[in-house]
């Protein structure tokens, strides 16, 4: 997601997501220390703004892991992602 949004398509994936037209869900996941980072949080906030209107952000879901000392941020359950998707479509 972060080099999507930075405009660095450097393997296939990004290089896919940013020349299509059609919309796409960014899901991101991991400890809170990444997703809480500032680069992490500008990236989602650009993404989730005007200037990249077919980017769409799943906000995750905050778990607590009990084997680290932070929280895990991850997907959110199939129904809600298919909710989430079901809204972009139409």
């Amino acid at each position: 997601m972060n080099r999507v949004a930075l405009g660095i398509p450097d393997e296939y994936c990004s290089t896919l997501v940013s020349h299509t037209l059609k919309p796409v869900v960014f899901s991101p996941a991991g400890f809170s220390r990444m997703y809480n980072n500032a680069a992490t949080k500008r990236n989602v906030e650009w993404i989730k703004s005007d200037n990249a209107p077919n980017w769409h952000i799943l906000d995750p879901i905050i778990e607590n892991l009990n084997v680290v000392e932070e929280d895990y941020y991850t997907v959110p359950d199939v129904k809600s992602t298919i909710e989430f998707i079901e809204k972009l479509i139409k």
